[in-house]
């Protein structure tokens, strides 16, 4: 199964995690525990910190242009042919 097939078969699923409201909680529910126990073994206690909007911004994009690239033939190529420039120079 080449690479192109297996984006194109895990572009449904990619898709409906991007636009999934469960998954963007459960990731940043995971984000501030994690952070917070960090904190607290290196002695301080949690901060309340407040919302940045540019992480998740960019997360939605990346994964966006992702699963654009794995469902449009053309953009593939494009990209396959931009990485083959790259690593023959």
């Amino acid at each position: 199964m080449s690479v192109s097939d297996r984006a194109s078969a895990l572009a449904p699923y990619a898709e409906k995690l991007v636009h999934n409201r469960d998954v963007h909680d459960a990731v940043q529910r995971a984000a501030v525990a994690g952070r917070d126990a960090y904190q607290l073994a290196r002695g301080k206690r949690p901060a309340k910190r407040r919302r940045r909007w540019g992480l998740g911004v960019v997360v939605v994009t990346v994964a966006g242009a992702g699963a654009f690239v794995a469902t449009n033939a053309a953009a593939r190529e494009a990209v396959l042919g931009l990485v083959t420039n790259n690593r023959s120079k």
